[in-house]
Parts: C-alpha cells; structure tokens; sequence
C-alpha cells in the first residue's frame, strides 16, 4: 500500500429541514470553543473556519438549507515553497481523527435523509513514471505503461449496498485515481496598468493522488432511521478504507 497521506476528508449530511435557523452552533458543541471565523449570508447559510488538534488542523463548517459540510484539511502557509503535497495527517490516523469527531455529532443532526463522505490522499513518488508504476497494482483492470504514457485518469463507481446498518440501502463507492505534479509559482504585479507576470519557482513535487466519494443514493425519499445513522457513517469509512488500502475492488 502506499504511504498514503490525506489532502481533506468531508462529511455531508442532507436534512430533510433547514436548519439554519435558529443558529445551531454547533461549532462550539463539538470543538468547545468558538470559531476563528464566522460568516453568515442572510437567506445563503453559516459559515465556520478555525484551527484545532493543537493547530495542526483547519476545520470548516458550511451550512446551506437543507446541506451540511464539515470539512478537515491542512493549514497552509501561503508563503512556503511547497516540498510536498499538502496534507494534514497521515493515513490511517486522518480517517481516525474523523470518525472519532463526527460520530459524537451526527446523533445531534435530525432527520437526515443522505450522508456522503469525500477525501483526497496522496503519496509522493519520485516522478510520473514511479506513479504509474504504484497505480499498476491498486487498478487490476487497467493497463499502464509508465514510461510511454501521460495525462492518465481512471474514475469508477463501484455500487454496493449497506452490509447491516441500512439494508438494501444503495452506496456509491466512486474512486478517481492520477498522478498530479506540484510547483510553486510566484505572481508578480508590476503596479497599476501594467501587465501581471509569472514563473515557476522549482521544486517539481509528484504524487499519486486518490479522490473518493462514498455517498448514499440520492433518490431517497424520507429520512434514515436515527439508530442507523452513526452504523451508516461507520460503513461509508469502511468501504473508503478497503479502497484506500486494496484499490479498486468490485
């Protein structure tokens, strides 16, 4: 398995009401303290963003009628030449962190009617050709040749049903899988009227970068059973972790 490191991981949750109002705060119920930022767009939502784990983690909030996102992902230093892709904590221990902190709120949330959860990992390598080379085991019904190919993209949906939690309840399990580069680039204005240039500031990074998305159907009418929700969750973890760890699986 590769060294897999985590970009973001998201959870959404769909209500079946707006439950913007009143203000939940749940920022403050779940982290015990207020957030660094806050927004709120009269008749758009609440927006929420501030560091926790010791400020080595960003969190953020987004709530819309009737749409949740939470969403964990690192704090980047906008001035830093990048030696890596950004991440906030190595696999498995991201995929820990979250389950550990959205299992205590999700039995606050009524009546939900979805939930999905999305991450981006990653895993240096030295070049295209060695990210090829790490894909070739995880994607058995895919083909690579690393030294004469480029531009690669492979994405699937792998439909499943919920082992116990929800039965007979249809999961998209949808894995999209590349090789992505990373480089600084530094912007310089020249002053008003004038033109905008740009260079590369070196420092090439390669990484294999894995995208999921583990979502219930979205044709559900009705909410989920409030004792399944957090078993639910629990299955939608599981099924992103055996892709994480064993590639694209039927």
């Amino acid at each position: 398995m590769p060294n897999w490191s985590a970009e973001h991981v998201r959870l959404t949750v769909f209500p079946e009401e707006d439950l913007r109002h009143p203000d939940p705060n749940w920022w403050r119920a779940l982290i015990g303290q207020d957030p660094q930022a806050k927004t709120i767009q009269q008749g758009i939502g609440i927006q929420e963003s501030g560091a926790f784990r010791d400020n080595y983690c960003g969190l953020s909030l987004e709530l819309q009628a009737n749409r949740i996102d939470w969403l964990m992902a690192p704090l980047v230093r906008p001035n830093e030449r990048p030696t890596s892709f950004p991440a906030f904590d190595s696999y498995p221990q991201a995929f820990i962190a979250f389950r550990e902190l959205f299992e205590r709120w999700l039995p606050t949330v009524p009546n939900i009617r979805r939930i999905a959860i999305g991450s981006v990992l990653t895993a240096q390598v030295a070049d295209k050709a060695e990210g090829y080379r790490e894909l070739g085991p995880l994607l058995p019904s895919v083909r690579l040749d690393p030294a004469n190919s480029s531009d690669f993209s492979y994405s699937i949906n792998r439909h499943a049903t919920s082992p116990q939690a929800c039965p007979n309840l249809h999961i998209n399990r949808i894995s999209s899988w590349s090789v992505a580069l990373l480089t600084g680039i530094q912007i310089q204005i020249d002053g008003p009227g004038a033109g905008v240039s740009m260079r590369e500031t070196g420092g090439v990074v390669s990484a294999i970068r894995l995208q999921l998305d583990i979502n219930t159907a979205a044709d559900r009418t009705g909410p989920l059973p409030n004792e399944c929700v957090v078993p639910l969750f629990r299955e939608l973890l599981t099924f992103a972790e055996r892709i994480v760890e064993h590639g694209d699986i039927p």
